[in-house]
């Protein structure tokens, strides 16, 4: 039977979680050097496809020291020196690292400055190395012995309040993909969906999607090939482009002419304007053949009427209608030395209300304005 795009990368996720991921957390609780050194390169696979270039340089020379070291060494790390077994239960080791970080360096720290400035005295740096160890077992039984210390207890996975609601999470999740779309189903569909959108992946993203291991073991073994030839270990890690759902999704801004975006702004305006006289006219219930009309004329009616005579505002009309009244003509001559005066009204309303009393009247306020003018 051939499956689908969708449930090809389905089994595929599932392999790295049930098969990489859980392979490779068993081999660290176990201690099983073997078995680490055969899954590992798989996790590598996903960091050459994924670009990941420091966990693919450094994990690449970590599993070659792996390989070529002294069989003395190996038998060492086999019995017990590759991980840290810090409880009574069985499957419950940690890497070294980790149990570092969740002990020794946790327990030597300060909490104000941590261990990071020790770096600057030899001195401090040396007696920090040789009493850390017993420091952080002082510690520890302190915080066992008041109580501070949490004791060997259930995970808190496996608290029935935990497993209830990981169920009821469980059945949420299968519901809802039931209802978008079930990568296992018989009617699947062929081509790879993106289960959270539901649209379907281009050519190139499904390309990417069901070859990452294929592309990421390639890539790995070029990149052992070429170390091995050139034997510049810290050179640049050719980048791998990522083409995953998210960068299918991403959104490309072009840029757009400035006489586009013109003629863009104007056609929105345009079409805007006919909206909203279409919208009036089936309100109002006019023609709009009245509207969209116009006389065809030499010059424009908004600075002309149709007899050619220029159009005059009503400001001008007024002009007009005083001079007619005015009985006795007069010159520049007979004007004033002062005929226009200009006043700060800001100012006279401050200087106004600053002299007037508290609680006066705005008629009040107004005539001692106008007295001042």
């Amino acid at each position: 039977m051939e499956f689908g795009a969708t449930t090809q990368f389905w089994g595929i996720y599932i392999f790295l979680i049930n098969r990489i991921h859980r392979e490779l957390q068993r081999c660290v609780k176990m201690n099983d050097v073997d078995g680490y050194i055969d899954v590992f390169p798989a996790v590598l696979d996903v960091f050459f496809a994924l670009h990941r270039p420091n966990y693919t340089r450094w994990g690449t020379l970590f599993i070659q020291r792996l390989l070529t070291a002294d069989p003395a060494l190996r038998d060492v790390l086999q019995k017990g020196a590759f991980s840290v077994w810090r409880t009574l239960k069985n499957y419950s080791r940690s890497a070294v690292d980790l149990s570092l970080e969740q002990s020794v360096n946790r327990d030597s720290a300060s909490s104000m400055r941590g261990i990071v400035s020790f770096r600057n005295s030899e001195t401090a740096l040396r007696r920090w190395s040789l009493t850390m160890t017993q420091r952080a077992l002082a510690v520890t039984e302190l915080r066992a012995l008041t109580g501070l210390e949490i004791s060997e207890q259930a995970t808190a996975q496996c608290r029935p309040s935990r497993i209830r609601k990981d169920n009821d999470q469980m059945k949420f999740l299968s519901e809802k993909i039931d209802e978008s779309c079930n990568p296992f189903s018989v009617d699947a569909l062929t081509s790879l969906v993106n289960v959270a959108t539901g649209y379907a992946a281009s050519k190139t993203t499904e390309n990417y999607l069901l070859k990452t291991l294929q592309w990421g073991s390639n890539a790995r073994e070029k990149f052992q090939e070429w170390k091995s030839n050139s034997g510049s270990f810290l050179q640049p890690v050719k980048r791998t482009k990522i083409q995953n759902f998210a960068a299918e999704n991403v959104k490309r801004k072009v840029k757009v002419p400035a006489l586009q975006k013109a003629i863009s702004n104007a056609e929105g305006l345009r079409d805007a304007f006919i909206r909203l006289t279409v919208a009036v006219g089936e309100e109002i219930g006019f023609y709009l053949r009245n509207v969209l009309s116009f006389p065809i004329i030499s010059y424009p009616l908004s600075i002309v009427h149709c007899d050619g005579s220029r159009v005059k505002t009503d400001k001008a009309a007024l002009l007009n209608m005083l001079e007619s009244m005015q009985t006795v003509p007069f010159t520049e001559n007979d004007l004033p030395q002062e005929y226009a005066q200009i006043f700060d009204g800001g100012l006279l309303l401050h200087s106004t209300v600053s002299q007037t009393n508290i609680g006066a009247s705005y008629g009040s306020i107004a005539r001692s304005m106008l007295s001042t003018v």
